[in-house]
This record gives structure tokens, sequence and C-alpha cells, in this order.
């Protein structure tokens, strides 16, 4: 064998693959299974073909639902909504408010009849007795909506539904009353004002005329004597005449004229403002209660 200079061996060992290692362990022969002729000719068993007139006539009939109309219910059949005692004394206290609310719709459709939405004095009016007539209504409202009673008609919940939502529509139309109320006053405290103007024109031209009539001795002397009897003169002073007294007469009252004009229109105005701002505040508290009532009557809707 030939061997080079570096010691190593020939190139045909070195080329020479080496065997994985696990093919230097002996092959496994597993022993062999003999089946039998038997077994050899056993044969899975066909699925049975189905039928599907069998299959139909073996499946369980349904049967149909019975459809029937919705009954109309009776309104005078009674709900349960709780017991309590002494049901005949809750009774009373809720028929003694739809009698109080009877009346007090009678009183209201009294008032409102007949209309007149463009009178600013109608309006203002109506509403002050709107306010005042209301009080009864809340009373009945509070009596109606007592839950209190164990049972209760049909009928009554439909009404009391129906009710409810008249009571929402009433408390905003109270709330939007409010401003219409104000401007009315306004309204007033200005015609008020012109009215008082005007007559103390008219009463100071009167007085002007006749001031004139006497700076002119342009009157009789049956005419002085009734002026004299009316500003009620019954001494004149010596250094003036009746005509210079008269005139005198004259002034004073046209100031005193001015005066109560002046005092009236000042009453007037305070009066409307007072009677303004009670109404205004009493429709805010209305209208905020029966809103408040509205919601707190809720309990109607989950009965059926």
């Amino acid at each position: 064998m030939k061997r080079n200079l570096f010691g190593s061996k020939s190139s045909s060992n070195s080329n020479r693959r080496r065997r994985p290692f696990w093919k230097k362990f002996p092959a496994l022969e597993l022993p062999r299974l003999h089946l039998g002729r038997k077994l050899k000719r056993l044969r899975l068993p066909q699925p049975p073909e189905i039928s599907l007139h069998r299959l139909r006539r073996n499946l369980p009939r349904l049967s149909t639902p019975n459809l029937r109309l919705p009954r109309l219910r009776n309104p005078f059949t009674t709900i349960s909504i709780g017991t309590v005692e002494n049901q005949g004394f809750f009774i009373l206290l809720n028929w003694l408010g739809y009698i109080i609310l009877f009346v007090s719709v009678i009183d209201y459709v009294r008032v409102l009849y007949p209309p007149q939405l463009t009178n600013s004095n109608w309006e203002f009016e109506t509403f002050i007795l709107l306010v005042n007539n209301t009080w009864l209504v809340l009373l009945a409202l509070i009596l109606i909506y007592l839950p209190n009673r164990a049972q209760i008609r049909r009928f009554e919940l439909s009404f009391l539904k129906l009710l409810r939502w008249l009571t929402l529509l009433g408390g905003i139309i109270f709330i939007l009353l409010v401003p219409l109320t104000l401007v009315n006053a306004n309204r007033l405290n200005e015609n008020a004002t012109a009215q008082l103007g005007q007559q103390q024109t008219n009463q100071q031209e009167q007085l002007n005329n006749l001031k004139e009539a006497l700076e002119n001795e342009s009157l009789s002397f049956f005419q002085l004597q009734r002026l004299r009897d009316q500003f009620n003169i019954e001494n004149v002073p010596e250094s003036s005449t009746l005509e210079q007294t008269l005139i005198q007469k004259i002034e004073e009252r046209k100031q005193r004229i001015r005066q109560q004009v002046n005092t009236e229109k000042q009453n007037r105005f305070r009066e409307l403002l007072v009677e303004a701002i009670r109404n205004s505040f009493a429709g805010l508290l209305i209208g905020a209660f029966l809103i408040r009532l509205w919601w707190e009557a809720r309990w109607v809707k989950s009965l059926k």
C-alpha cells in the first residue's frame, strides 16, 4: 500500500462511505399470521336499503296548531293590584277625586267659553282663573292615582292611561302660558297708561278752555256762580276778584289731576306686576307638579 507524504491512507480507502450505524444491527423478522379460511371468507353486512315510503309511514304525525282569534278583553273584569285593607275607604277617596275632577272640568269650560284669543285682558284674567281653579284639580288627580286598591276595572285602567297623558299635556300648557301672561301684563300696563293719559288730556283741555274764558271775561254772572258752586268757593278774598279765584282753583285742579293720574299709573303697574309674578310662579309650580305626577303615575303602564 502506498503512503503519501502526509502519512494518510490511499484515496480508495478515504473515498469509501461509512454505513449508518443502524444498518449494523440485524433485521427483525416478524412472524407471519396465517388467517383461516373462515376469516378470509368473512364479509361485512351490506346496509339495508332505505325505503322512503316506509320512512314516511314510520314518522310521527305532527299535530296542527289550533289558531285562535284574539279575544276582546272584558272592560268590566277586575285586575288585582295588591292586597290592601279597608278597600271601601280607598274606593271612596278615588270616587271623590273623580267628582272633584268632573266639577273642575265644568268650571274650566265655563271659564274658557267663549274664547277671545286676541284680547289681552281676557287672556290675562283667564290664566288667573285657571290657576285659581287648578288646586282642586291637583287634589282630584292625587286622589284618583292613589295606588292602594287591590283591584281595578279594566275600563277605569284605560281612562287612567288617557288621563295620565292629559296630565302631561296640561303641565306643558301651563309652562308655555307663563311668558304669554307676562307679555299680556305688559300690554295691559301700556293700555292703562295710554287710557289714563287720554283722560288727563281731556280734563286739562276742559280746564284750559274754562281758564281762557275767565281771562277773556266771556262768562255771564250765572255761569260764574255755577263755577263758584262747583269749586266750593265760599268767600272771595278782597285782594282778588271771583275770576282770579276761579283761575287759581283751576290751576290747583290741574295739578291735582296730574298727581292722581301718576298715582293711578303707579298703582296699576304695581297691581299688574304682582298679579303677573304670582300667577306666573304658580303656573310654573302647577306645570312642574303635573309633569311629576305624570311620571309618578307610570305604574298604570305595567297593568294590562
